[in-house]
């Protein structure tokens, strides 16, 4: 908020921004988990996690 070019921007709409400052990440590998929990099945279906619209 203090950047003059953000700020302003930001404080014109009608809306909250929050600031979120994580204290740790997780993260997987998809592959492996599809090998493992489902058989490769997202493999064979690229668009399986794809939005339908």
């Amino acid at each position: 908020m203090s950047d003059p070019h953000i700020g302003p921007v930001f404080a014109s709409f009608d809306d909250v921004t929050i600031r979120l400052t994580p204290v740790s990440w997780i993260s997987w590998d998809m592959a492996v988990l599809d090998a493992q929990a489902l058989g490769g099945r997202l493999s064979r279906t690229p668009g399986y996690l794809l939005p339908l619209d």
